[in-house]
Formats: structure tokens, sequence, C-alpha cells
């Protein structure tokens, strides 16, 4: 059990009853370059058990990750090449291989070749930038491949005719892309796809040609990765401007059609922008139906008309009003499902026999109505519904009917009625014979009444977040089979002894949880008649112990006791040090004592605990910790400690030796001046020790022994001057190499004589004062990263690293390196990546990195070179080269001859040149990204990228052309797909003959007016900012109906009407910065809008308000106070996420600014880049009911934090808790200084951290950055 994992159990929690996985998540490699993770997701999970010598030695390329079969390592079955820098895919040759996974890489496009030979069973491309899957790209897959996830990439539409050729295949993930539109040709998939999924695109409707307008596709029979040759064709042959498309618009055509999809059972659709469903076109076979996060603002009744195997649904975050409708049906529906999800939407009365209207037959096993605004619920409500599980929290409930249940008495078995407005347990909720599960967080109830009247069945009950004052013994006290009760954010103040003996009642609960509440002292018996019980929190409380056998009552049972932020240390001679009294606990596993503090510990504390698995003790005032403290003998499945943010000064030897299953050891942010020998011996198990943000000067030798598995230890943010791996001694092994960590200190002797063989793949030392390069070659049989970035390494000798034969990536950046020698980086023969930016280097050698034969990633931008030699890539395979803000007045075409077969993307922007032309690429001939911006280039011959058939991305930004045909240009760049020219004197912008655009970026220019670009049907994003465009009608009226991203700010637009972009209805981002809008309809068209930055002015909130849908609010105040009229029309967006306004001009703000915002559910508030200095009382009380609340005021003049402003006193959060602002507080690049004043923040941010761990779940690295976000700057009370 860790602070950082949930640790609520499913019979407290129902979130995972609503939860709808679709895949489309990379898995992430293990610390980057360690070993696989393991799993048991079929052939995936050998990785887990191959030894270490097989990843390394992985014949694709040593930094991805394979397996073989066990036994056969010959046989290459799995490739992984996840986090992995790839502008190119590497060469296939196994062809046993049947998984593959390449994800975050830098891959564009797959041609017929890249899979050619393989006879896949999965293949996922998560996460990378593919924009083109050739049709022939599964050719040899026909009949093997089942899974396919391409997400996170750039498609704008499915590859169905890649797809044509895969009969076997039966899951297709494509979330987090561009895709419009669901139409097409699915022959190949009619009688083998069972769930598909789509998430995260630009869908706006499921139906016929939904969003055809803007799809296209092939039919060409060309080898080549992408659909250019149809598109040229088809436009070529066509007077029309939107040509039909075989496969999206035009259903007449063949192939078989999206609803005859004969075994589809799952479709994920959520989180696009769809406002319209049709009937006939979804599969009838279809039995999981995600719509959740779309703009519906109808019930889809349709669902239920035409797909009788319907069983579960999520129409969850939508804009739906009621499950209702007017419409006379001839035939009343039947809806039997196990889940329907309403949550979220807009539904603010239910009705009696609310689904007996429209439905002759209802079956809901689940139903989910949760953060709505109902305010009561009628008689009768669910009758017939057949409900067992009943989600109706988060909404305003204050009246609930005696007979709101009727007919769900003998079968509703879970009820959540969280956060609602409750003053006392409804009379309905006696009839509930079932009832298991009982949830009344956060109402106003005071007294116990009214539970079921059948006392045998209830199991949970959570009454936390009310008025009580006492545990309400007497509603309890028939409850006997209560095994989980949380009574926790009341206002108790004691815990009377035998209060859970009274008639038994207590006997069987296994949690109570009583955190946050008033409890000062605790009796003898305060825990008396909990036979049974495991869980135990007093968190957030200020107890005083006065009896050291408390808990001896439950000492033979408990196993998670939570005491943070809960007891003191002795402050009076009748109080006793709170850790005596945990002497009798002998059974517990988890242990939390953070946050008290604590100022010693005796040897004793915890000698009784030998089942201990967790303890918490960081955030007190800890100096020192007796030997003894934790014994081998005692503590043998202690598995993490944490004694992190205390202040201890010293470790004595052997303090943790000899624990078997320790595997995580946090000693972060104290006061440790150096380690003794053995301070950390055999630990046999331990694979996280972090010693950063301390003080050490000094680590003995033999500090670290007998760590076989050390996987991590992090030394950063120190004073080191030196470091001897003299300091361990059997650390490491073959299958856990360690990654060392001692950045940040002042390092400028590395010692790497080894006491032992050890096993290190990366080393980061940088940010520290590191002059030789030669002290890493004892490392040269394991080391695989190694970062030396801001050192002071000055010239390089030759084979300055000697011969480090594993590394792979190597990061000399921010150096002083003045000069390279020819051998410089001789015998790095696995080199891969290499970092030279931000030096003074201002010349390279002849074959420079002839030795580099696997070099594929190069950056050295920011240096002072001013030509490349030949032959100074010889022997290299560059993919990528990074050549930008040097001085290079020539492009270097010698320098390029060696590596034209291999380098796909060339960095050369900030540079002298003046010229180019055809020849100059002659030799580069698969460059398909190219930056040349902020160069002198004034001429351009109309053929200079002739060469470059596969350009796909090109900048030519900020150069002074001027004798140049841009569109003659642009003839010979027909793949181009994203172009950039702001900034370069442009008056006319030529008509581009792109078919395959989709990025445009004309910004910072003369542009009048656009020339026509409709016929660029892939255009997605525009950018014609800061140019003197005058009328938005025409600059629309330009562009085709696929644009989803335009940016309009900083033009002398006169006006935008009602009209003026209704030909862009699918746009989900606009910027009108600097723009007025005289009507207030002007974007009520623009249902699909998810993103809006404007300057504030007087209408701008009844715009807002048009666009019910709108997600992200950026506003540009541009008046000294912004007002509360600003938002407060804006009571009906409530899925808007996102609210920022800045602007340098404002010094000040209303206190009830927000309060059109209070309904919202999810909100990040952000105030930046003004001049406040005092945020005024309550300013975001009203932003109290919002369930989770972010709130950003950095980069402002703050120069004090008052309470108030988040509470409605000063002293109100300490007893409510930190929950109602779940999503944190964020206060850097403020004036802040650590005063009195002040201390209640320190408090609030470390209280912050340890409920929101309660309640998220947090990796390891994510807790430990905003632990040191909350400490910068807070004040310690």
């Amino acid at each position: 059990m860790h602070l950082y994992m949930v640790l609520i159990s499913c019979l407290v929690s129902s979130s995972h009853c609503w939860q709808f996985d679709g895949g489309g998540q990379r898995r992430a490699r293990n610390a980057a370059r360690g070993p696989p993770p393991t799993g048991g997701r079929g052939s995936a999970a050998l990785l887990g058990s191959q030894q270490q010598d097989i990843l390394y030695a992985c014949p694709l390329n040593s930094m991805c990750q394979c397996a073989g079969l066990p036994n056969e390592t010959s046989t290459l079955i799995e490739i992984n090449c996840n986090e992995v820098a790839l502008y190119k895919f590497p060469e296939f040759m196994h062809s046993s291989v049947r998984y593959i996974e390449m994800s975050n890489t830098h891959l564009q496009s797959v041609d017929d070749e890249t899979f050619q030979g393989l006879r896949l069973k999965t293949l996922k491309l998560i996460d990378n930038e593919l924009q083109d899957i050739s049709e022939r790209s599964f050719s040899t897959m026909t009949h093997s491949l089942m899974t396919l996830d391409i997400s996170g990439n750039k498609m704008q539409q499915l590859p169905l005719d890649a797809l044509q050729r895969l009969h076997s295949l039966s899951r297709l993930v494509a979330q987090r892309n561009h895709i419009t539109t669901l139409d097409g040709n699915w022959d190949a998939q009619l009688d083998t796809l069972r769930s598909l999924h789509l998430s995260d695109n630009d869908i706006t409707e499921v139906a016929p040609g939904g969003g055809a307008i803007e799809a296209i596709s092939s039919n060409d029979n060309s080898s080549q990765p992408s659909s250019l040759a149809a598109v040229q064709t088809r436009l070529e042959a066509s007077n029309s401007l939107y040509p039909p498309s075989p496969s999206s618009g035009d259903r007449s055509s063949g192939g078989g059609h999206f609803e005859q999809l004969q075994k589809l059972l799952w479709l994920d659709l959520s989180n696009n922008r769809i406002y319209h469903v049709a009937a006939n076109y979804l599969p009838r076979s279809l039995v999981t139906m995600d719509l959740s996060s779309n703009l519906l603002t109808v019930f889809p009744q349709q669902l239920f008309e035409q797909l009788p195997e319907l069983r579960i649904v999520s129409l969850r975050d939508n804009l739906l009003r009621s499950v209702q409708w007017k419409e006379l049906q001839v035939k009343p529906l039947r809806m039997h499902l196990e889940r329907l999800d309403l949550g979220q939407n807009c539904i603010e009365s239910l009705e009696s026999d609310y689904f007996q209207h429209n439905y002759s037959d209802v079956h809901l096993r689940a139903l989910n109505l949760e953060q709505n605004f109902v305010t009561q619920l009628p008689e009768a409500v669910f009758k017939a519904a057949g409900i067992a599980h009943l989600v109706l929290s988060f909404n305003a409930i204050s009246r609930v009917h005696p007979a709101a249940f009727e007919g769900l008495t003998e079968t509703l078995e879970y009820l959540d009625l969280e956060r609602n407005r409750l003053t006392t347990v409804p009379v309905a909720i006696s009839g509930l014979h079932r009832l298991k599960y009982l949830y009344l967080t956060s109402n106003q109830i005071s007294q116990l009444n009214n539970l079921p009247s059948y006392t045998e069945n209830l199991r949970v009950l959570s009454l936390s977040g009310n008025n009580f004052t006492m545990i309400p013994v007497l509603g309890l006290k028939n409850y006997t089979q209560l095994s989980y009760l949380n009574m926790g954010y009341n206002s108790i103040s004691d815990i009377p002894e035998g209060i859970f003996a009274v008639d038994s009642w207590g006997s069987n609960l296994q949690t109570i949880l009583l955190r946050n509440n008033k409890i000062t002292h605790l009796h003898l018996g305060s825990f008396a008649g909990l036979d049974e019980i495991q869980e135990i929190s007093l968190s957030f409380n200020d107890i005083t112990i006065h009896h050291p056998l408390v808990f001896e009552n439950v000492s033979r049972t408990l196993k998670i006791l939570e005491l943070s932020f809960a007891v003191f240390p002795a402050r009076s001679l009748e109080s006793l040090d709170p850790l005596d009294a945990l002497l009798p606990l002998s059974q517990l596993i988890w242990l939390g004592l953070d946050n008290n503090n604590l100022k010693q510990i005796s040897n004793e504390s915890f000698a009784q605990m030998r089942e201990l698995s967790y303890i918490n003790l960081s955030f007190n005032q800890l100096k020192t910790l007796p030997r003894g403290l934790f014994q081998p003998g005692v503590h043998s499945h202690l598995v993490e400690i944490d004694l992190s943010y205390n202040a201890l000064e010293r470790l004595e030897a052997q303090t943790f030796n000899n624990l078997g299953d320790l595997q995580t050891l946090n000693i972060q942010s104290n006061r440790l001046r150096t380690i003794a020998r053995h301070a950390f011996h055999n630990l046999e198990f331990l694979r996280y020790l972090d010693l950063s943000h301390n003080r050490l000067v000094n680590i003995s030798h033999g500090a670290f022994t007998v760590l076989p598995n050390l996987a991590a230890l992090d030394l950063m943010h120190n004073q080191l001057c030196t470091l001897s791996l003299k300091s361990f001694h059997y650390v490491s092994n073959t299958t856990t190499p360690l990654r060392l960590n001692v950045s940040h200190n002042h390092i400028s002797s590395f010692d790497d004589e080894l006491s032992s063989y050890m096993y290190i793949y990366q080393l980061d030392i940088s940010h520290n004062h590191v002059t030789k390069s030669d002290s890493f070659t004892n490392l040269a049989n394991t080391l695989r990263f190694l970062n030396l970035a801001h050192n002071f390494l000055g010239a390089l000798q030759s084979h300055a690293f000697g011969d480090l034969e594993f590394l792979e990536i190597l990061n000399l950046a921010h150096n002083n390196l003045t000069s390279l020698r020819r051998r410089s980086f001789q015998g790095l023969n696995s080199l891969q990546e290499l970092d030279l930016s931000h030096n003074q280097l201002d010349q390279l050698q002849v074959e420079q990195f002839s030795n580099l034969r696997k070099l594929r990633i190069l950056r050295i931008n920011s240096n002072r070179l001013k030509a490349l030699p030949r032959e100074v890539f010889m022997n290299t395979r560059l993919e990528f080269l990074d050549i930008a803000d040097n001085q290079l007045s020539v492009w270097p075409v010698p320098a390029f001859t060696d590596i034209g077969f291999t380098l796909r993307s060339i960095q050369m922007s900030r540079n002298n040149l003046e010229y180019l032309d055809a020849s100059m690429f002659i030799n580069s001939q698969f460059l398909y990204d190219i930056s040349l911006a902020r160069n002198r280039i004034t001429i351009l011959p109309d053929n200079t990228f002739s060469f470059l058939n596969n350009l796909t991305n090109l900048d030519l930004s900020q150069n002074p052309l001027v004798t140049t045909n841009l569109r003659e240009v642009f003839v010979h760049t027909p793949r181009l797909r994203k172009l950039s020219l702001h900034h370069m004197g442009l008056y006319v912008l030529p008509p581009l003959k792109l078919p395959l655009l989709s990025y445009l970026d004309v910004s910072g220019n003369y542009l009048q007016e656009l020339s026509p670009l409709g016929s660029l049907r892939h255009l997605r994003h525009v950018n014609v900012s800061h140019n003197k465009l005058t009328n938005a009608s025409c600059a629309a009226e330009h562009l085709p109906p696929s644009v989803r991203v335009l940016d309009l700010a900083h033009n002398p637009l006169r006006r935008i009407t009602l009209h003026d972009l209704a030909s862009l209805r699918h746009l989900a981002e606009l910027n009108i910065l600097d723009v007025k809008v005289a009507n207030p309809q002007a974007f009520s068209k623009l249902r699909s809008l998810r993103s809006l930055h404007a300057s504030s002015h007087a209408n701008l909130g009844e715009i807002v308000a048009r666009i019910p849908g709108l997600q992200q609010l950026k506003v540009h105040c541009l008046e000294p106070n912004i007002g509360p009229q600003l938002l407060a029309k804006l009571v009906n967006n409530t899925k808007l996420r996102l609210l920022e306004l800045y602007g340098s001009n404002v010094q000040t703000i209303a206190p009830d600014v927000f309060s059109g915002l209070s309904r919202n559910l999810r909100l990040q508030v952000k105030i930046s880049h003004t001049r406040i200095s005092d945020l005024p009382p309550g300013i975001f009380y009203d932003l109290r009911e919002i369930p989770h609340l972010s709130i950003d005021i950095s980069h402002n003049r703050i120069n004090a934090l008052a309470a108030d402003s988040f509470y409605p006193n000063k002293s109100y959060w300490d007893a409510v808790g930190t929950r109602s602002i779940m999503g944190g507080l964020i206060t850097s690049h403020n004036p802040l200084e650590c005063e009195c004043g002040l201390v209640w923040f320190g408090h609030w941010l470390r209280r912050w951290l340890r409920e929101s761990a309660q309640i998220k779940v947090i990796q390891k690295d994510d807790l430990k950055r905003m632990v040191q976000v909350s400490s910068t700057p807070s004040c310690n009370d």
C-alpha cells in the first residue's frame, strides 16, 4: 500500500462501474531504458521473463525491447520501441514477429514496404505523427492481424483502403486523431470487427455522409504512402469544388456500409462533437455504446428502436435535459440495459414514472444520474425500472417523496446521494429492503433515521461531510452487519467508551473513517466492540493521547491505521507520546503518521509490528532515527518507508539493513550531510531509494552495499563535490540495472573505480562542475544513457569518453565545448543520439562522426558553425539533424551526401542562408521535414524542391523573399501537409495546389484577403492572424469546411456577423483577439466550437452563453478591473473546463466575478500576467460546489494570500479541508514572501497533498513534483 495510490476499495467508490476502457494508451517503457515491464497480455508478457542480455541485443535496435519464445531466443516474437526517437521505420527482417508496438516516436507514414512479409497479430502505433497508411501496408497480414491501434496520431480519416486487406481484424482503435466520419467501405470487416474505438476525434454526426464533405480517400493502386494520386485525379476531373468521395459521401458506390458490420459489439465515440445520431445507421449487433462527452441535446431514443442487443450505454457529459421526448410513439419502445450513464448533463427535473412515458418494457440494472441539476425526486420516479445500482450524487436534491423509490424496494442494492442538499435521511430509503451500499456524503444531515427497515443487508454507509456532532449510535445499533462506516468531515468531538459495543452493532465493522472531525482525545474503551475492525482513520483531528492502551481493544485485527495530521507529541504531564499507544498493534500492515510534528521516536515504537508493510513518517520534525528502529527479525514484511520532509541530520550505520522485503525508501528533503558506511546494507529487494534535496557533502565508501535489485537512486539537489563508485558494493545486477541521478550538485570529480561489478545503465550528472569526459570508462559494459548537460567540459580530445561500447544516448548540451578532435567520439560504437547544442563550437572536422555508425539523431544547434565539411556525417545513419541557430551561409550539399538515404528531418532555422536551388537537395531526396525559418533567403527558384517528392513539413517563415513565385515553388511539393509562411512580407497568397495540406500559417503578413483555398479538403488548421483582413465573411468563404482551427486575431476586421463563419460550421477552435463582435449570436451556429480566445468587450458573456458546448475560454482583459458582468451569463456553460483571464492592464478583480460559473462540474480557473496584487475576500467561494476545481494564480503581482479569498473566513478551511479545490492551487511567480500571514498556505498545501493522494491515483514521480511545488512558495508553521 502506498501513499500515492488509492486506498479506497470498490466498496467505497462506484467510479469503476462507469468506466469505459477502450485502449489507445501506449505502454510506458520501464524507466526509459531499463528492463521491460511485466504483464500478462499474451506474447507481450514475454518481455517480463527475458534476461537483460536479450534486451540489450535486440536485433532491430538496441534501444528497443524484444522478446522471443522461452528457450528459443533466436525466434523473435515481440518488438517494443516505445519512446524511441524514430523518424523512419526500421527494417523488420524477422518473419516470426507477431506483436509490434512503436509508440511516442516521430513516425509520419506507413508505406507498402514497412511491414512487408510480416504476419502480425497485434500492431500498436500509438502517439506518433502518422498521417498516411498506404493501401498495401497490411497486405501480408490478411488473415493474421486481429488488433490495430493507431491512437494519438494525425489521421484525418480511417485507413479503410488499407483495412480492405484485413479479414481477421476484430479490434480497431483510432482514438485521439482528427477523423471526421464513419462512412466508407467496411467490406473486409463485416464479419470480423467486434470493437471500434474512435474517441477524441472530430466526428460531428453519426449519420450517412456525416462529416463526408471534408473526407477524401484513395482508390489509387500506387504503392505510395498516401492518397495523393487519387486526390489529384478527382480534383482535376471535376468542375465541382467538392466532388463526391467514393469512400465517404457517395454511399451508392458499393462496398460494405458501416451499419452492415454484423459482429460489432462495442463502439466508442466519446469526446467527439456529435450532435446528431441518425436512425438505421448503427450496426444492430451493438452491445456497448459510448457517446459520452459529445453535444447531444435530445435523448437518442433511436438507439433503442434499432439496437435490440444494446446493454451498456454512456451518454454522460452531453447537453441532455431529459430522457423523454414529445413525439408520440406509435409503438412504445423497449429498453433493457445493464448500464445507462446520464451523468454530467443538464437534467433539472425528474417526473413520476420517468421512463414509462415512452417505454413499455424497461429494465435498467445500473443508472447513473450524477452531476446533473435535479432538485427533487417525485413519487415513483423509477417505477418498474428494476434498478439495482442508482447514482444521484452531485445534484441539488433537497426533497425526496416518501414513495420516490416505489418499485425498487426489492431490487435496489446501491444508492449514492452524495453532495446534495438533504437535511434528513429521506423516508423513501426506509423501504429499500435489499440496500447494501448507501452514500449520503456531503449533505446537511444532523440526525440519523429512516435507514432501511430491514437491517440485515446494509453493509456500507457513508455519512461523511454532514452535520453530525456525535456517532449516531441510536440510528445504527440495529445494523449489526455493517462493515464500512464513514463519519469523516463532521463535527464529532468524542468517541465515548463502549459506543461500538452497544447492542454489538460494531461487531462486524471492518472500516471506520473519522477523518476531519473535532476529536481531541481518545478513551481507553473508545474502540471496544470493534471485533473485526481492519481499518481506522483519525486523520485531520487534533488528538492528544492520555492512555497507552487506547488501541488495545483492536490490536488483534487492525491492519490499517491512518493518523495523518491527527496526533501531536505530549503537550502536558497528563498526555503521552502518541507512539506509545501504538505498541499493542502487532497486526498493523499500513501506518500513516505523517504531518504530526513528531520530533523523536523510540526504537521500541514499532517493535511489535511484525506484519508492517508500509509506514509513512513524512512531514514531521524528526532529527535522528534510533539504532534498531527497523529490525530484520521483526519487520521482514516491510515494503515501503517514507521519511521525507523531516529534519534528519544523520543516518546511523545499518539503520535499514537486512529488511528483506523493502522495495521503496524515501528520505528526500531532509538535512543529511553525510552517508555513513553500510547506511544501506543488505536490502535484497530494494528498488527505489530517494536521497534528493538533502545537504549531502560526503558519501562514504561502502555506503550502499548488497542492494542487488536497486533500480533507481536519486541524489540530485545536494552539495556533493565528488562522487566515487566505491560507495557502491554489490549494487544492481544484469536484470535490474541502475538509474543513478546525481544532477544539480557541485560534482567536479567523478571516480569510476569499482569495488565490485556494477550495472549502471543511466547516469544523469547534469548541472554539475564536471570538466573531464573520461571518468566513466569502468561503466563501459552497462552504461546506455549519459547526461552531462550543463557542466564545464571544454575541448574534447581524441577518444574522449573511452570505450563506452553500449552507450546509446549522450547529452553534452550547455557546456563550454569550443573544439572537437576528429576522433573525439571514438569508442562509442552504439551511440544513436548525440546532443551538442548550446556550446561554442565554430567548426567540425572531416569525418567528425564517422566512428558513430549507429548515430541517428544529432543536435548541434546554438553553436557558432559557419560551414559543414565534406564527409562530416560519413558512416552515420542520421535521421534527424538540428543545426539551427548557427552561422551557416551556404547549404552544405557535400555534407549531406552520405546520409541522403536516411535523413528525414533537418532543422536549419536561424542561420544566414541567402539562396537555395534544386541542386542543393539532390542528395537529400527522402527528407520530409525542413525548417528554414529566420534565414536571409531572398530567392527561391521555381524548382527548388523538385527533388523532395516526400516533403510533408516546410517552414519558410521570416525570410525576406523578393523574387519568388510561391505558386510554382509548391507545384513540386504535392505531399506537403504543413506549411509555415509567417512574417514573410506577403501581400498576396497565391493559389495553392496542395491537396493534402492540413496546416497553414500565414500570420504576420500584409494579406488583405485570402486566395481561394476551398479545394484543400484536408486543410484543418489555418492561422491568418496579424494580417490586414477586413472582411471575415470573405476569409471564411475562401476556406474549405474541413477547417477546425482558425486564428483571425489582430486583424482590422470591421465586424463579425451571424453568417460570416456559417460555412465553417464544424470549427473547433477560434481566436478573435482584438476583434469586436457586434452580434451576440455571431457564433451560435458554431456548435462544435471547443475553444474561444477573445478580447473582453461588453457582450462577450452574451456571445459565450450561446455556445453551450464551449470547453475553453481565454480572455484578454483590456480594462483595469475585471467586473462581474464579464461572466455573469455563463450559467449554462456547464461544459467549460478552462477559463483563463489575463491582461497587463488589469489591477483589480471583483469578488463576485465567478458567480456565473457555479454550476460547472470540472473547471480550471487561471488568472495570470496581470498587475493584481491582492485577491478580494470570497472571490473563489462561489465555485465551492464544483466537484473538481483547480485554481492557477501564477504570474501576477500578488504579495499576500489570505484564506478568506477561497473560504468564507480565514479559519473555515481548517474545519472543512482542502477538497473544495480538489485540482490544487498554483501560486508561482508572485512576490509572495514567507511571513506569518502565509503560514496557513504552507499547511494548506501539505494537507491538500495528503487529501489529494487519498482520492486520486498519483504516480510517484508526479507526487514528488507536487510536493516540491508545494514546498517552494510556502512557510512552515
